[in-house]
């Protein structure tokens, strides 16, 4: 709608306000990063809702994938590199959360986290973990 944020209109949101509306400190985290830092935020809470879900089925997915690494001490290398490279080079792509972390999103909805092979999911932890250095929403 074009109107700045401004406390005297009502339309600033507080962190303590959308915890009290049920968020976590991580999922507000993860909505103020998510979206590019050259361009506005605009809340709203069906924006927030949607980062959200966006949050939690990733993270569903690599609880997924990390029971399935934990029956194995072998990481497979490409998996960790595929991962690893493709969120990178979002990232060096101008701070390209949002692609990087949807990008790693699809190649682990890709891998089926469920029947990943063992050392395939412990590729994928491994990047996740060195990912989430970045990001510290995953775990």
């Amino acid at each position: 709608n074009g109107q700045k944020m401004s406390k005297s209109k009502g339309n600033i949101h507080y962190v303590d306000t959308l915890m009290n509306a049920g968020y976590s400190p991580v999922e507000v985290r993860f909505f103020l990063t998510y979206g590019h830092y050259r361009k506005t935020l605009n809340y709203s809470s069906n924006r927030m809702a949607h980062t959200v879900v966006k949050l939690k089925d990733f993270k569903k997915l690599a609880r997924i994938m990390s029971h399935r690494a934990a029956v194995t001490s072998e990481a497979d290398e490409q998996t960790f590199q595929a991962a690893d490279r493709l969120f990178t080079d979002r990232m060096d792509n101008d701070l390209d959360v949002q692609g990087a972390f949807d990008g790693v999103h699809a190649l682990m909805a890709k891998m089926d986290a469920g029947n990943a092979k063992p050392e395939q999911a412990a590729g994928m932890i491994k990047a996740l973990k060195k990912m989430d250095e970045v990001l510290q929403v995953i775990f």
